[in-house]
């Protein structure tokens, strides 16, 4: 059994009362869930000395796991809310609980044949039209922009100024500070020089205005004093927050307005790549917040957690913040509603291709993009297909040679499935690729001291030439990444 508790004396009292009952307790701190309208810590890092014990002895609660004989699995959450189950091991958006989930909606049997040349119906051959007519469109709107005039096309005059009139809203009405006003100008000047610390760096904040030769940033110090950059720093807003509980329900509403501006710039010349990846990204985050995200085995562990659809080069369409567990009740998985809300602003589906990964992808996904025109290829997880498939399992497919393949096709979801050997066994799904040409490829072969030539399914070379927008988006941004750091 597992409770929650707030204060240390609540913990001595519970362990008094249940001494008993269970055979051994542990105890452990949880971190704080910062508050939506907190720009300070919540307390000291440190927790109070145990012999002075006061209401907020520790910033965060206190979980007591008790073991005993007769109930070892039995869990109770006291104080529930953000911390209780979740999606994913991840933040819930509302501290209501969540409803009940519908009964899930029985498929269609699948109908497996072994065709190697299947014909998809629904999703004919790819045109590139659109594509086509919207990049010759940016081409012609961008070719005399300087890269001032570049960066304004997506940094807009809106932006600035919604960021002038919230920061001095916030600076009146929450800080009590009347004599702060601040211009669109100024905020211009702010944001350059966090620019600037995207790609040169100091050992901190205040030796961009340092004196000593060495250290020394003219154009950050000529450009705006020190303490002047440190105010505009503690005031910075994008929404009132007199909004707060209106927007109860909505985690992201401190920064929704100005990401909706962004995403509405990112998209106003269209999709200009036929080839499109949707994939999640982390931007870097190491403070105390609620909604921040650990995701083992990425390049960015911690961090703010996106969903992006972004071109096979690197350009991102759009993003949504991720806010965790949603309570409105759907049969519907994660994946697929992150995958179907992003490409719901595309005119034209027959000119593009999608590709995502196996966190998305299920078989009732690629169908239902099917329906709505959309090509998509993506891997799939083993668990995710229909055991009634006779394609070989990993198991047995690890036992043949490196570049070896297995296919299957469902008539009834029109989904293609290819089982390939590479360096581990890897699944792909179509509902509109081909399995030919073979595309040679060198790949280490055990038993062989130089790199042999193996055979890979033609849909498997498209996703892996295509599937890295996002990653490659990271990459890029990584390089410029602001090295001034807040606690917003």
């Amino acid at each position: 059994m597992a409770k929650r508790c707030i204060t240390l004396d609540e913990v001595s009292q519970l362990l008094e009362d249940c001494e008993e009952k269970y055979l051994e307790a542990t105890v452990c701190v949880l971190p704080p869930n910062t508050s939506q309208l907190s720009d300070e810590d919540e307390g000291d890092e440190d927790v109070a000395n145990a012999g002075n014990v006061t209401v907020a002895d520790v910033p965060g609660e206190l979980e007591v796991e008790m073991v005993g004989e007769d109930m070892e699995d039995d869990t109770l959450f006291e104080n529930e809310g953000d911390d209780a189950e979740t999606e994913e091991n991840q933040p819930s958006t509302s501290s209501a609980p969540p409803a009940k989930r519908p009964r899930k909606k029985k498929c269609p049997a699948p109908s497996w044949t072994k065709q190697k040349k299947p014909a998809f119906p629904k999703t004919s051959a790819l045109n590139g039209q659109a594509a086509g007519v919207a990049e010759n469109n940016l081409r012609q709107t961008l070719a005399q922009h300087n890269p001032v005039q570049l960066f304004e096309e997506f940094f807009s005059p809106e932006i600035y100024d919604l960021i002038c009139k919230e920061t001095v809203r916030y600076s009146t009405d929450f800080r009590n500070d009347h004599e702060f006003h601040t211009s669109t100008e100024e905020v211009k000047v702010f944001h350059g020089i966090l620019i600037i610390t995207g790609y040169h760096k100091v050992p901190s904040e205040a030796d961009y205005w340092s004196d000593a030769e060495d250290l020394v940033v003219p154009i950050a110090k000529n450009a705006m004093s020190r303490n002047r950059f440190q105010k505009l720093k503690s005031y910075i807003h994008f929404v009132d927050n007199s909004t707060a509980d209106s927007n109860i329900g909505d985690r992201s509403f401190k920064v929704k307005p100005l990401f909706e501006l962004l995403n509405e710039n990112f998209c106003k010349f269209g999709c200009f790549t036929p080839n499109i990846s949707i994939d999640e990204m982390i931007v870097k985050y190491y403070g105390r917040n609620s909604l921040y995200q650990f995701i083992k085995g990425k390049p960015i562990r911690f961090g703010y957690k996106y969903w992006a659809i972004c071109s096979s080069e690197g350009y991102c369409y759009t993003f949504t913040f991720y806010c965790g567990k949603e309570t409105t009740a759907t049969d519907v998985p994660l994946g697929s509603r992150v995958v179907l809300n992003a490409v719901q602003h595309i005119a034209d589906p027959s000119s593009y291709a999608l590709y995502f990964d196996n966190f998305f992808t299920n078989m009732d996904l690629l169908s239902q993009l099917a329906d709505r025109g959309f090509r998509a290829t993506a891997t799939i997880r083993e668990n995710r297909i229909n055991r009634t498939c006779p394609m070989k399992s990993s198991k047995e497919m690890k036992k043949s040679d490196r570049g070896a393949s297995e296919y299957v096709y469902d008539r009834t979801s029109e989904v293609l499935l290819v089982r390939w050997h590479d360096n581990n066994i890897v699944t792909v799904a179509t509902n509109h690729d081909s399995i030919e040409p073979l595309h040679d490829v060198k790949r280490r072969v055990k038993g062989q001291k130089e790199k042999s030539t193996v055979k890979m399914p033609n849909l498997i070379y498209n996703y892996n030439a295509y599937m890295g927008g996002v990653d490659h988006h990271d990459w890029l941004v990584s390089k410029y990444c602001v090295s001034i750091r807040g606690k917003k």
